[in-house]
């Protein structure tokens, strides 16, 4: 199971596009955690402006004549791969960066190519190592096989009335929507 962008998307603050830059610095003193503000007109995302580029904009411009359009929209049960895929295949030479994350129309925050690419390098690494990106236990194929291998090591041995094998194979997959 791929974590989905809900679980990873950062809350932000969400302005009006018609918000003055010099309001807009207020909004993000009060909100001194949010890398910075999505900007939206009649319920639609219109663009992102970092926190970092509110220091050289110009107090009276309004947020929609200054943002930057380099966002892309997805819904919040799009998964890392799937996200990666969309936003590697839009068109220009530069990756839409961030991802704004929807709920219906509802904006949840925000995903950084960065950590969406961190994600799935580590998700690769585990993977190729047989180990699950959940739990860090052997992923279920080399389970299966190593539980093949003892019961063939088992039924192969010799057969007595006072030798006994006994075998339990435990799926904890459905335990992950209670430990995460």
């Amino acid at each position: 199971d791929q974590a989905t962008l809900a679980s990873l998307c950062r809350p932000t603050l969400v302005a009006q596009g018609r918000t003055s830059v010099a309001s807009a610095r207020a909004l993000l003193i009060q909100g001194e955690d949010a890398p910075g503000l999505i900007i939206v007109a009649g319920g639609r995302v219109l663009g992102w402006c970092p926190r970092s580029s509110f220091d050289e904009l110009p107090a009276r411009k309004m947020l929609s004549e200054v943002m930057s359009t380099r966002c892309l929209t997805l819904r919040a049960d799009c998964t890392v791969h799937d996200a990666l895929a969309i936003a590697s295949n839009q068109p220009g030479d530069d990756l839409p960066d961030p991802l704004v994350v929807l709920n219906h129309e509802h904006v949840l925050g925000i995903v950084r190519l960065r950590d969406l690419l961190r994600i799935a390098t580590a998700d690769g690494k585990l993977v190729a190592s047989g180990r699950t990106t959940v739990t860090g236990l052997p992923a279920r194929r080399r389970a299966d096989q190593h539980m093949s291998e003892l019961i063939a090591r088992a039924a192969s041995g010799p057969a007595s009335a006072e030798r006994h094998v006994d075998a339990a194979f435990v799926d904890i997959r459905g335990f992950g929507e209670y430990t995460l």
